[in-house]
C-alpha cells in the first residue's frame, strides 16, 4: 500500500510539473504585433476587406463581424476562451480537405507553430486591440520623488524619480 501511495504521489507531481511547464511556455499572444499579421497574410484574401473576393459571407478584418458571425457550423468564428466552439480554431486544425483554412488550393497555409499561436490567442480570450498608431497616448501621472528642489520640469522628475528607485542621487550642478 505505501509503494502503491509513492507512485501515485509521483504521478501528481509529474503532472503538475508538465503543467505547469506547459503555460509557462505560453506565451501572451498580442493581436496587434502577432494575430492581425497573421490573419493579412493568410486570410485576408478570402475574408477581408475586398467584397468583390470574399467568401462565405465572412470578414476577419472586422472585430464585430469576427465576434458575432455565427457560421454553418453553428459555431462562432471566434469564441474568446472557448477553443471547442470557436469555427477558426476547428478549421485550421482539421485534417479534412474540404475544410481546412487556408484550403490548399489557395497555396497558403499554417505552420504548426501559426496554428498553435491562434489557438492561444483565442483561448486566451482573443483580445483585439488595436494598432498603437489608432490609439490616444494617455499622459503619465507624474512622479513625486523624494527630492523636492532637484526638479526643474516634469521630465527632471522622471529622472530623479528613477534615479532615488535605483539609490542614485542626482550630480551636483
Amino acid at each position: 500500500m505505501k509503494i502503491l501511495n509513492q507512485i501515485l504521489l509521483a504521478i501528481v507531481v509529474l503532472n503538475v510539473s508538465v503543467s505547469e511547464a506547459d503555460s509557462a511556455t505560453k506565451q501572451s499572444v498580442d493581436f496587434a504585433t502577432q494575430v492581425k499579421q497573421l490573419l493579412s497574410d493568410r486570410c485576408f484574401k478570402c475574408h477581408g476587406p475586398d467584397s468583390e473576393n470574399r467568401q462565405a459571407d465572412l470578414r476577419l478584418d472586422d472585430r464585430d463581424a469576427v465576434f458575432s458571425h455565427t457560421a454553418s457550423s453553428g459555431l462562432r468564428v471566434i469564441r474568446p476562451g472557448k477553443i471547442r466552439r470557436s469555427e477558426l480554431v476547428r478549421r485550421i486544425t482539421s485534417h479534412d480537405e474540404g475544410e481546412v483554412m487556408p484550403p490548399a488550393d489557395s497555396n497558403l497555409s499554417l505552420t504548426e507553430s501559426e496554428i498553435e499561436l491562434l489557438t492561444n490567442w483565442v483561448q486566451q480570450g482573443a483580445e483585439w486591440t488595436p494598432h498603437w498608431s489608432f490609439t490616444a497616448p494617455v499622459a503619465e501621472e507624474l512622479p513625486s520623488p523624494a527630492n523636492k528642489q532637484w526638479s526643474q520640469n516634469e521630465i527632471d522628475q522622471f529622472i530623479l524619480e528613477r534615479l532615488e528607485r535605483e539609490g542614485f542621487e542626482p550630480a551636483a550642478r
